[in-house]
């Protein structure tokens, strides 16, 4: 093993945190395949402690791409409004001003 491997596969690791931050869900799965060079590594290399680490970094990685995808199904929607508009879902109580519209009389 040359030491040109350890740094190949530090490059990996980080850039799977760099795309996780930006696309949780396309990061942590490239995280997880990259499990694969780390534990090829650790086996060639007689490494036994990467191995470990594999399988919990992979354990951790799987965790966050759950919290991940969870986060993303109860995420609320955004209003799409222009400034000083509003979009409601049911009309506002008597007496209240809503984004400048004048109360409603009872």
């Amino acid at each position: 093993m040359t030491p040109t491997w350890s740094y190949l596969l530090a490059a990996l690791g980080i850039t799977g945190l760099l795309v996780a931050r930006w696309r949780p869900d396309l990061g942590w799965w490239f995280n997880i395949a990259a499990q694969i060079p780390w534990t090829w590594y650790a086996v060639s290399s007689g490494q036994w402690g990467f191995l470990a680490s594999g399988v919990f970094y992979t354990l951790g990685y799987v965790l966050l791409l759950r919290q991940a995808r969870s986060a993303r199904r109860t995420r609320p929607q955004v209003c799409q409004c222009q400034a000083g508009q509003a979009q409601l879902d049911e009309q506002p109580r008597s007496g209240e001003v809503v984004a400048g519209r004048a109360p409603s009389l009872p």
